[in-house]
């Protein structure tokens, strides 16, 4: 994977298929220790979906007629929250034959509801379902990239199907590994400090 920095001046290069990594100085409830991954982007908005905001769906026990099968089959996942705009669920997954789109890193969304139950039947072990998404004004994300809210790193399927947990630490060391690259001049750095 290739680490960058990117230093936004007063235009928005194109952020499709990246992350929107929010930083430890970003403290809005919102957004903090978000990982957005971009999924449109205009002159006036870009759209993302949060990847690390999972929520546990519960059958209700009183509730006695039979579920439909794709819901049956979304009860056996986990559901992440895309944001706070009402969209469709939608799965990111690593399944060609089952894409309504795909990106040059193996990365695929299925939005049509036959396509997620096919996913959810292969029971892959990359699968991520997510409802809604976010959306931010280019204006305010420049603004928020240049004081240093969110950075941007290329997505990659380790980053986006890490765990919930995890996801956001990665992205963070990242950064940190590439600061300290950019500061010191040098391409390589040993694992640990104390390996010299």
């Amino acid at each position: 994977m290739t680490n960058r920095i990117v230093n936004y001046s007063s235009s928005l290069g194109p952020l499709i298929g990246n992350l929107l990594v929010a930083t430890p100085s970003n403290l809005d409830s919102s957004s903090a220790g978000s990982v957005s991954w971009i999924v449109y982007q205009d002159d006036s908005q870009v759209r993302g979906i949060v990847l690390n905001r999972r929520v546990e769906l519960v059958a209700d026990p009183n509730f006695s007629e039979p579920a439909p099968e794709a819901i049956g089959l979304l009860l056996n996942s986990s559901l992440h929250i895309g944001g706070p705009h009402a969209g469709p669920v939608v799965a990111i997954h690593q399944e060609p034959d089952l894409a309504d789109l795909s990106s040059s890193n193996g990365l695929c969304i299925a939005a049509d509801q036959s396509k997620i139950t096919q996913l959810l039947k292969r029971q892959p072990d990359r699968i991520r379902l997510i409802a809604g998404y976010s959306t931010w004004p280019v204006d305010a994300l420049i603004h928020d990239l240049r004081i240093g809210k969110w950075f941007v790193l290329p997505a990659s399927p380790e980053l986006v199907f890490a765990s919930d947990r995890e996801l956001w630490h990665r992205c963070i060391r990242i950064l940190g590994r590439a600061l300290i690259q950019e500061a010191t001049g040098t391409q390589h750095l040993p694992p640990s400090p104390w390996v010299n």
